[in-house]
């Protein structure tokens, strides 16, 4: 059973950290690249996104929303130095990367995958936490689903060292801007930087997270379709495993079924990425769903991915004690506060922070900061305790040198 897609696209996301100290310099670099542009939202423009969101995230992610076109104008109008200044104050700043025309590419093979690079954006947390997405579309109509696949399969690990010793290994990308994946990966470095504080965080930085959507046709998926077959070329498609893989006796039900899917809507979720299986036997399947599924709910992907990085970072420095209090005012602040109202969102998110084991992270980070905080307390209850001695024997001192 060959499946053939409608319309897909995917996002590779890469993480990486600048330092706290440089990230005001670093907002200047971006600035002042003529091939980067700030990204401004706007309600008129971004009402889906708007809507999505809860005001204290709007404001934590998507501050321009509540600049006025002139406030914008005035911001735009600033020297680079001082704009950066500005901005750096906020949590979050997004930029696009511009690329000139649409990259085309290959992943060279038997058959040969060409496909093209739509968009780059960079997402910027004020803690130093940032991503890095492109945005990719296999070109041609009407592509095999197994391509797909396959070139997430492949993309995915173009930054790894060990990118040669795997099964695909003769990945080769010719583009007009980028003749092949070294060039891909010294683009990456020169907007990255630095990756010293991502490796001891602990993020990989050898393997994209993948965000992936495909929309089959109805020809293939519709009423009497082998179910049986999509199920395991669904669990292969959000694993990001290669379309030849075989798999053993796997429990489907828990993956196809699991809220909020429904019966030509599929959702799937792994520790390495998200994919959004369809079929356009509805329209909105392939109209209304992906353009969702690449704004607000990405922007959301990428909320709970942040939470995730940003309490790894906390983990590694919470011995320092402003550290401690930066992680009280997380959760106070930020940690409690319901993204959004949007039912499925919900849900994606729930699922999302399940996968990539937050709330387990939270709970490690939470009991360190309890120990950290009752060691200090007995520490400080001691240095206490041994000043009131220190007083006693000094006043008794001063007695007795009364008495004789």
């Amino acid at each position: 059973m060959e499946l053939k897609t409608r319309y897909q696209y995917t996002y590779f996301i890469y993480p990486y950290v600048v330092e706290e100290k440089d990230y005001n310099k670093y907002l200047l670099r971006l600035l002042k690249d003529k091939n980067c542009t700030m990204k401004k939202f706007d309600i008129a423009k971004d009402m889906s996104i708007y809507q999505n969101f809860l005001p204290n995230i709007r404001k934590f992610m998507f501050w321009s929303f509540n600049y006025t076109k002139q406030q914008m104008r005035e911001l735009e109008g600033l020297d680079n130095e001082l704009k950066a200044n500005i901005i750096s104050k906020y949590p979050c700043t997004m930029f696009d990367y511009n690329i000139k025309q649409n990259v085309q590419g290959k992943v060279q093979n038997e058959d040969g995958i060409y496909f093209d690079i739509t968009k780059v954006e960079l997402i910027c947390f004020n803690t130093g936490i940032c991503f890095l997405l492109f945005k990719t579309i296999i070109d041609g109509e009407n592509n095999k689903f197994l391509d797909v696949m396959n070139f997430n399969y492949k993309f995915r690990d173009i930054t790894s060292k060990a990118n040669g010793l795997k099964e695909f290994e003769n990945i080769k990308i010719q583009t007009s801007n980028f003749k092949d994946a070294k060039d891909i990966t010294k683009f990456i470095k020169d907007i990255t930087g630095n990756t010293k504080l991502a490796t001891d965080l602990n993020i990989d930085q050898e393997r994209f997270i993948t965000y992936s959507y495909a929309c089959i046709s109805q020809e293939d998926w519709n009423e009497n379709a082998d179910i049986k077959t999509i199920e395991k070329l669904f669990f292969k498609f959000f694993k990001v495993l290669p379309a030849h893989k075989e798999l053993n006796d796997i429990t489907m039900e828990e993956y196809f079924n699991k809220l909020p899917n429904s019966k030509y809507i599929k959702y799937g979720f792994s520790n390495i990425g998200t994919a959004l299986l369809t079929s356009d036997i509805a329209v909105d399947n392939y109209t209304k769903l992906p353009f969702r599924f690449e704004n607000e709910q990405l922007y959301l992907y990428i909320l709970c991915l942040y939470k995730k990085f940003y309490l790894a970072k906390v983990n590694y420095e919470l011995d320092n004690k402003d550290c401690q209090q930066e992680f009280l005012s997380f959760t106070k602040n930020f940690w409690i506060e319901e993204a959004t109202n949007d039912e499925t969102a919900s849900c994606l998110e729930k699922n999302w922070n399940e996968k990539l084991g937050t709330d387990r992270l939270f709970n490690k980070i939470k009991n360190k900061y309890d120990m950290l905080y009752k060691s200090s307390n007995i520490e400080k209850t001691k240095i206490k305790q041994n000043i009131i001695i220190l007083i006693l024997i000094v006043i008794m001192l001063i007695i007795l040198y009364a008495l004789f």
